[in-house]
């Protein structure tokens, strides 16, 4: 999954109605009594090289800035991306789909005719080929995304649950490769168990996506499963996960990546920015990845 992801904290249609139940059940989870409300910002600035499973490499730069309100149990947050990459092929959203952006039908079509092996080269499965002549540097707005979210348990447990719903609105250009031009929805469950001084965590997501015009995009689910240690006085943590997704594009393998952070705590408010590498296990996913993230209360 691309974009911000909530540090944490130191020791101390069918997916449409799911995103439409999760936020029910987080408006009815804010009735239990609430803390003060809490308005942190956050962002990041990620750039990522790949082929992915064009024959040409797609280096792109992503600034994301969000706010995240809280109060009770209840959760919302929204995020909007800013965009520059070298070609305009991957469109950023829920994941980075190498959709080849206005060129989606050609992208569609080398696909059918890949599958069954024989397409590849140099190890590679399927690789597509698009037209070069006139190629420029895209750079613009993404889509946004909205999530709201709640608390199962009380935020001072040792294990914390929380369900959450998203959407992502079409806003950036299809014809630019910065977007789909189609509504997405996702609902998701996060759980995670901090024992002194390590913390195990795991998220899993379904989406809905929307179609391109030429290009089927299939729902999928999102998992991400890690390990984190905090070390001197919780300063610092180490963070290790492994994050994916189950097939986007009929006939490739879905993205599988590799993950290494680390944070700096910013003393009890809950400042703090880190750093993240990811290491593409499979040709959906960039082959590298490198993040700075900072969030800084109210």
């Amino acid at each position: 999954m691309i974009g911000f992801v909530r540090p944490s904290r130191p020791p101390g249609n069918r997916a449409g109605r799911l995103v439409l139940a999760a936020v029910a059940f987080a408006t009815a989870a804010g009735a239990a009594p609430a803390r003060a409300q809490q308005v942190v910002y956050f962002g990041s600035f990620q750039t990522t090289t790949g082929r992915y499973i064009f024959a040409e490499r797609t280096t792109s730069v992503f600034v994301v800035n969000g706010i995240d309100v809280s109060a009770g149990r209840v959760r919302v947050s929204a995020t909007i991306p800013f965009i520059t990459q070298s070609t305009p092929w991957i469109s950023y959203g829920a994941v980075l789909i190498p959709s080849g952006g206005s060129q989606n039908a050609q992208v569609g079509d080398q696909i059918r005719r890949g599958k069954g092996g024989g397409a590849g080269t140099g190890g590679r499965g399927i690789v597509v080929t698009l037209p070069t002549e006139g190629v420029t540097r895209e750079t613009g707005v993404g889509d946004p995304v909205i999530r709201v979210g709640a608390d199962l348990l009380n935020r001072g447990s040792a294990v914390q649950v929380t369900i959450s719903g998203a959407a992502k609105a079409p806003v950036a250009s299809l014809a630019d490769g910065l977007g789909t031009g189609e509504w997405d929805y996702g609902a998701g469950l996060e759980v995670s168990r901090q024992q002194g001084v390590h913390r195990v965590f795991g998220t899993f997501e379904v989406w809905r996506f929307g179609d391109l015009p030429d290009l089927v995009l299939k729902d999928a689910a999102a998992y991400r499963v890690g390990y984190e240690r905090f070390v001197n006085a919780n300063r610092w943590s180490m963070l290790a996960s492994v994050s994916g997704w189950t097939t986007v594009l009929d006939g490739l393998d879905p993205p599988v990546s590799v993950n290494a952070g680390l944070t700096r705590h910013l003393g009890p408010s809950g400042r703090s920015v880190g750093v993240i590498a990811a290491f593409g296990v499979t040709e959906m996913a960039p082959d590298f990845s490198l993040s700075l993230a900072w969030q800084l209360p109210f």
